[in-house]
């Protein structure tokens, strides 16, 4: 289980270098479609939320390994 917080942590900022050079790349090519442009910015929307979610899953598992932790210290107190 703390395996996965490095993991959660490295995963923010390369979800944002993707998007950002995904954004780029597309952005050049899309001047002329704005249908395209419509999709490109619903897809950052997206993964903007993916990143919060990212956050918050991570915030939980720090919050859960604090209190398993806890009832083990309590558990090992009474043995």
């Amino acid at each position: 289980m703390v395996f996965l917080i490095p993991i959660l942590a490295l995963c923010i900022p390369i979800i944002a270098i993707i998007a950002g050079t995904y954004t780029k790349v597309q952005s050049q090519k899309s001047n002329e479609n704005p249908e395209l442009q419509r999709r490109i910015s619903a897809l950052e929307e997206k993964v903007l939320e993916l990143e919060k979610d990212n956050l918050h899953w991570g915030n939980t598992i720090r919050e859960l390994e604090d209190k398993q932790n806890f009832l083990t210290r309590l558990l090992e107190d009474k043995s």
